[in-house]
């Protein structure tokens, strides 16, 4: 599906755009091995490398980061082929990558997408160009994508968040068909392969949202997003597993806030930043989410407003920030800027490097080697027509000591 200012493929036009797929694994810090420098180690500037390209233009894949600097992209949207039904193993650091042999049960993209203790991935749900938002799921486990129950009701633009017994809340979103705003939420259990509502719904509708757990409240925490086709919100609530019950925070965002992103700092808050409203259009803002507190608090603001773009956690506990679309560019477009946050100073720097290919709707992995590699995506430079690039590129970020 596509949100205006994008092009989209087969939707009635708005000002969203989706963010990528958004899970809490994602937002943890990767532990990379000391005993050896790594690439970041060595570097004394930032810089971007073409890795490799993926054999099919993935705009909004699924995700999944797999043993051995894995990653797995499952469905996404090619505008010369239309929305795909296949999923590619690719290997960044070795510049190599093969389409899985099975293929998901239906193409779509805006999958959420979240991968659970033994490795399995579920992808839920997404946008068909001729089903509009859908219920299929599939599990991809040992190399193959299995059947799982589909999902109570047709879902995109919504959240899958590990939860800490193992089982998954899939959270909001919307029906492209009609154009309604889910307020439901439901639970996926891997063991049994199936979804159960919860109990009560969400404090209001969200789409577009962004999700986190916490292990030391044991809530899933979900912040901003859209109510409406032209109604976002700056409010945030919990949701109490325990319980069923979804809570209002009382503590909200600067501003209202859609295709925000969201990251985990090395001591447990959780950084918040970015998208975007009907009045401001897109934001630099950035808050800090902090359990103990159950309070959002503003930090300092990004150098660039950005929208459906990505917050990935360094190795060295920094926040690196990649692409989006912005309105600091001129015209809006998507972005190739790079900057990083640093927790310690609360102070964001914007990287002399750049994307080879300005994108959003991307997707941000962590490597073992403290590379950032980014894949998949749309990349929209006016007045050309909208791509789904195929270049992987690798972010280095030298380490802070």
């Amino acid at each position: 599906m596509r949100w205006l200012p994008i092009v989209l493929v087969a939707c009635s036009p708005s000002t969203a755009v989706a963010p990528a797929p958004v899970t809490d694994a994602s937002t943890d810090v990767l532990q990379v091995d000391a005993s050896q420098p790594t690439a970041c180690d060595l570097a004394t500037t930032a810089k971007v490398e073409t890795a490799l390209s993926i054999k099919t233009g993935r705009y909004a894949p699924g995700q999944a980061l797999l043993a051995g600097d894995h990653v797995l992209l499952a469905g996404g949207y090619d505008f010369t082929t239309g929305a795909t039904i296949t999923a590619e193993d690719i290997q960044p650091l070795s510049g190599s990558t093969a389409l899985v042999q099975t293929k998901l049960r239906s193409a779509r993209n805006f999958p959420a997408s979240v991968t659970f203790a033994d490795g399995s991935t579920l992808f839920a749900g997404g946008f068909n160009p001729s089903l509009g938002s859908v219920a299929v799921s599939d599990v991809y486990a040992g190399g193959a994508f299995v059947a799982a129950q589909n999902m109570t009701i047709g879902r995109e633009a919504h959240v899958a968040t590990l939860l800490g017994d193992g089982r998954a809340l899939v959270s909001g979103g919307l029906q492209a068909n009609g154009f309604k705003f889910h307020q439901t939420a439901e639970i996926y259990d891997p063991n049994s392969k199936a979804f159960t509502p919860t109990t009560n719904n969400l404090t209001i509708p969200r789409a577009f949202h962004a999700a986190a757990w916490f292990d030391s409240s044991q809530v899933v925490v979900l912040v901003g997003g859209a109510s409406g086709p032209s109604s976002e919100t700056a409010t945030s609530e919990m949701f109490d597993p325990k319980s069923g019950m979804f809570t209002a925070i009382a503590s909200t965002l600067p501003h209202a806030s859609k295709a925000l992103a969201a990251a985990r700092l090395p001591d447990g808050r959780l950084l918040i930043a970015g998208g975007a409203n009907g009045t401001d259009k897109t934001l630099a803002d950035a808050t800090l989410y902090d359990a103990k507190t159950n309070a959002l608090t503003p930090t300092a603001p990004m150098t660039t407003r950005r929208m459906a773009f990505t917050l990935t956690t360094l190795a060295d506990g920094r926040v690196l920030a990649v692409g989006g679309w912005s309105d600091t560019e001129s015209p809006s477009q998507s972005t190739a800027s790079l900057e990083v946050y640093d927790p310690k100073t609360s102070a964001w720097t914007k990287l002399d490097a750049k994307l080879s290919v300005s994108r959003l709707d991307h997707v941000a992995v962590l490597m073992s080697d403290c590379r950032v590699a980014i894949l998949g995506g749309q990349s929209v430079a006016t007045p050309a027509s909208p791509i789904a690039p195929l270049e992987v590129e690798l972010i280095t970020v030298p380490t802070k000591h």
